[in-house]
Order: structure tokens, then sequence, then C-alpha cells
């Protein structure tokens, strides 16, 4: 399995994602998130967030683009979908549909997004792509990976509301700082 994201110029991204011998490229310009839209999904997956949008996810190339579609099978198999849309024929074609085991492509993505984070930075990826490194969602993948289990969250009340939330800094650093 092989995936490559790579930044070009201000707000264009482009790469391929290689399953089972399986190949197909794309494109996504500042329209789209991009990977970060890819990162948020996963932390879903994994932490089976019943607020998930089921809907694929929308990389735009202007004025055609890719969808995504990832989906649990079980606890462990993730199918992964990618459909390419002629929006000026709106047709939709099959580029690639694999089973995977969960675990090996949020490994993948966050191998590619460590690259990305090391060579751009935190500020020079903002700048280069046009949204936010998805920093939150990077981070429990990562401790997803390496603890089984994601940075827990708990939800503390301030003054009479229950609508805040913490995590320990310091682990959160100390994954950032080993990278």
């Amino acid at each position: 399995m092989e995936f490559v994201y790579e930044l070009h110029g201000h707000g264009w991204a482009s790469g391929h994602i290689e399953i089972n011998e399986k190949k197909c490229e794309f494109a996504c310009s500042y329209l789209s998130v991009g990977i970060g839209e890819l990162i948020e999904r996963l932390r879903h997956l994994i932490t089976d967030d019943p607020d998930i949008n089921p809907n694929p996810i929308y990389w735009e190339e202007e004025p055609n683009g890719t969808y995504w579609t990832l989906k649990k099978i079980d606890q462990n198999q993730l199918l992964v979908r990618i459909e390419y849309e002629d929006e000026f024929e709106g047709k939709r074609e099959l580029l690639l549909q694999e089973t995977v085991l969960l675990k090996d492509f949020v490994n993948m993505i966050l191998s590619t997004t460590t690259k990305l984070l090391q060579y751009h930075g935190i500020v020079g990826y903002r700048q280069s792509w046009g949204h936010e490194f998805p920093l939150a969602d990077y981070l429990q993948l990562k401790t997803f990976l390496e603890d089984s289990s994601p940075i827990i969250v708990k939800q503390i009340a301030v003054e009479g509301y229950a609508d805040h939330y913490t995590t320990v800094l310091s682990t959160e650093l100390k994954i950032l700082g080993n990278l």
C-alpha cells in the first residue's frame, strides 16, 4: 500500500494511492480541505463516533473532483472506494475499491501526513494549503496507532456548563516532539 500527497503552490495538492496493486491518481484544490478531511474521517471511524458524516469526502479539482468513501466493515477492516466525477458529463467513474486493514490504512495516511508536517511545519502548511493542519485529529490517530486508543478527552463542568473539554497538553506536545 502506498499513499502520496504533496502540496504544489498555494492551494493545490496531488498524489496517488495504491492498494493491492491498484493505483489511482488524484488532485485537490483549496476549495476542499483535502487530507484534513481524510484524517478527520479516520478519527471518526477509529473512535466509533456516532456523528460521523455518512457522505463521501469530496476533493474538488475545479471543475471535476474525486469522491472518497471510507466505511468500516468490522473493527479491523475498512472499505476504501474512490470515484472520479466529471461534472460536465455528470458521470462518476470507479477508480478504486478495495478492502484493507484499518490500522494499516491509518498508518499509511499518517506516515504521509507526518512527512507533510515535518516538511512544511504547522504554520507553513496553512500558508501553503490555505487550511489549518488537522492537528487534533492527527494527534488522536497517532495515539491510536501507538497505544491502540485515542487521546483521552475529559468533559469538565465550568460554571455550570458541561460543554468544556480537556486533554493533557504535555502528552500532545510529547507526541509532536517525537516526530
